[in-house]
């Protein structure tokens, strides 16, 4: 990504990093009363820059007609970052740098033909679908701030005929079947990430939601946890049912001294990535056929389904929302009867 500051107007104020600070190094000043005082401290450029167009509320400061890509780009980060998980501040900031072939050109003066181009340098470079998605979204960011602060009349905002790569699905996710499942459970004595797949499999959750469980999100005694992050508003704050066989790992998981329950041997937080690696070597070395960890959560949905239980109940624990009025409003699944559903799937290894 480009690293150059974003030139700041006469009068608008100035940011400074000071070294002898760690916790909050940048410092925000601003003339007042003819006098330059320090108004903050932040601990990011782009906090600090937020910060200083709250306080002065007016981003039109800057020039619409001589603002660069780049230039937006640090003022979109400064008004939005704060809003967003840093997941997606990251997802973002690696699909910025596929744009920079757009970092010096005039925001208002870019064409069609200019975000095409840097599409298709995406495309040229090898990567696909997911990054082209991920950057036109940035783009949509950046259009929408455009259009919001004057920069662009609304009629410009041409992120909208932006034109990406099809998706194209390279694998069919399948379920593990009640064998896989059985091998999985005989590993257990031995092997700690066949117990860690099968609590994941065993809450349904997304790989996301499963990572971001913290240790006092479950509550043992009453045999449920609570799902604090999800991609979804359904999924959010969710309650979901410890599945009875799966009660011995919990409670090992719990009795370490980490933060989080997805952690590796040294008690180190696992991210997806490095999850995904242990999820892959423990299914090579018993021998179960290539699966990904979302497919734990199709398994779950599967197992429901086949034990027929309350169609309410498994999207509940799943976190899918409902179009059906009745069941979003007024039914409600008490915690009982989600175990009741949770409980109808009996392993007999």
């Amino acid at each position: 990504m480009n690293n150059k500051r974003l030139k700041l107007p006469n009068g608008f104020g100035s940011i400074t990093k000071k070294s002898g600070r760690r916790r909050r190094p940048y410092e925000i000043r601003k003339f007042i009363d003819g006098r330059q005082k320090v108004i903050g401290y932040e601990t990011t450029y782009e906090s600090a820059l937020a910060f200083l167009c709250e306080y002065n509320k007016n981003p039109l400061l800057f020039s619409p007609s001589e603002i660069t890509f780049d230039e937006l780009f640090c003022l979109v980060k400064a008004y939005l970052y704060p809003r967003i998980k840093e997941r997606t501040q990251s997802s973002y900031n690696c699909a910025y740098k596929h744009l920079n072939r757009l970092y010096d050109k005039q925001f208002a003066k870019i064409r069609i033909g200019d975000l095409q181009s840097a599409i298709r340098d995406i495309h040229d470079n090898g990567a696909g679908y997911s990054t082209q998605k991920k950057a036109r979204q940035v783009l949509h960011h950046m259009y929408t701030y455009a259009v919001k602060y004057e920069i662009i009349p609304p009629e410009k905002d041409i992120s909208r005929y932006i034109d990406i790569d099809k998706d194209k699905k390279v694998y069919k996710k399948t379920i593990f079947n009640t064998r896989q499942i059985y091998k999985l459970f005989r590993a257990t004595d031995e092997h700690r990430y066949a117990k860690m797949i099968l609590m994941h499999m065993m809450l349904g959750t997304r790989p996301s939601e499963f990572l971001a469980i913290e240790k006092t999100d479950v509550k043992l005694r009453q045999r449920y946890l609570i799902i604090r992050e999800s991609k979804t508003e359904a999924g959010r704050n969710r309650i979901i049912p410890l599945h009875k066989q799966t009660l011995p790992f919990w409670i090992e998981f719990l009795a370490e001294n980490n933060k989080y329950i997805a952690t590796d041997n040294n008690g180190i937080h696992l991210n997806y990535s490095r999850f995904r690696t242990r999820f892959d070597k423990t299914l090579i070395e018993l021998k179960i056929k290539r699966h990904t960890p979302h497919e734990c959560r199709h398994t779950l949905a599967s197992l429901l389904n086949n034990a027929d239980a309350n169609p309410t109940a498994i999207k509940r624990i799943l976190g899918h929302a409902s179009s059906n009025i009745t069941e979003k409003h007024y039914t409600h699944k008490d915690l009982h009867q989600l175990k009741k559903a949770m409980d109808l799937i009996v392993f007999k290894y």
